[in-house]
């Protein structure tokens, strides 16, 4: 006997791994959901910017008595003149000279597309750079030979990045 014509076919095919197509609405309000509490919250972060943040100082009227006690005063002046010792005078300390020459060095180098990582190990300076062979390392590194010798300095190592030491030279 033949099967009836009325019955609705399955658009799954029978077997395990079958997967039946159903409706995603329920994916896309889940979705929905989270963009909105997604904004929610990022308007709630936002705070309300309806209050005023700081009120603007008034000046004293021209009439008002200033109180020159209240004013800044400015450094007593010494016998010679000067007002104090500016920045540029500051005395440093020793690891502040050595770190300043160290970092005058491999910028030195990185202008002259010798990147090297410099270290120090005690008075010996270690260049590890894949640019130790390049030609001009040495000329580059003699124009710091000086100032890095006045802050107690006393050997360059220069180490290729596998390790191997190309050369060492003293100051």
């Amino acid at each position: 006997m033949p099967l009836p014509e009325n019955r609705k076919r399955s658009e799954t095919i029978a077997g395990g791994t079958a997967v039946s197509h159903e409706s995603h609405t329920s994916l896309w309000i889940g979705i929905g959901a989270l963009v909105l509490v997604g904004a929610g919250v990022a308007y709630a972060a936002m705070g309300d910017d309806s209050t005023k943040t700081a009120t603007p100082t008034t000046q004293p009227a021209e009439d008002e008595a200033i109180d020159e006690a209240a004013l800044p005063q400015d450094a007593p002046i010494g016998d010679t003149g000067d007002v104090g010792i500016s920045l540029d005078e500051a005395p440093t300390s020793a690891s502040e000279e050595r770190r300043q020459a160290v970092a005058s060095l491999e910028q030195g180098l990185s202008e002259q597309r010798l990147w090297s990582t410099v270290s120090v190990q005690g008075s010996t300076l270690s260049l590890v750079s894949g640019a130790c062979s390049d030609e001009g390392m040495r000329p580059a590194i003699s124009k710091f030979t000086s100032a890095l010798a006045n802050v107690g300095f006393t050997t360059i190592r220069c180490l290729e990045k596998h390790g191997e030491q190309v050369f060492e030279q003293g100051l």
